[in-house]
């Protein structure tokens, strides 16, 4: 690895990411158009949003709010 290659100089194409999830989650929804699309707050309800506005489903898209889930608050506690 050269120095311009390090990790902090390297970018992350989103556009590239997220048409490679709509390439392999096109077979799924087309198999069953009934398909719902449910996002996690708050790391990836907005990638949820462009998928489910991508392949306009009919059931509204759904988040799940993951905050109270974690097991890691003997580590991080609650903040």
């Amino acid at each position: 690895m050269t120095p311009t290659d390090s990790p902090t100089s390297r970018t992350f194409d989103v556009d590239a990411a997220i048409a490679a999830l709509e390439s392999a989650l096109a077979p799924m929804i087309a198999a069953d158009p009934s398909a719902v699309m449910v996002g996690v707050e708050t790391g990836g309800a907005w990638i949820a949003e462009r998928l489910h506005r991508h392949f306009a489903l009919a059931a509204p898209l759904g988040t799940l709010n993951i905050s109270f889930y974690r097991d890691d608050f003997s580590t991080i506690g609650l903040h």
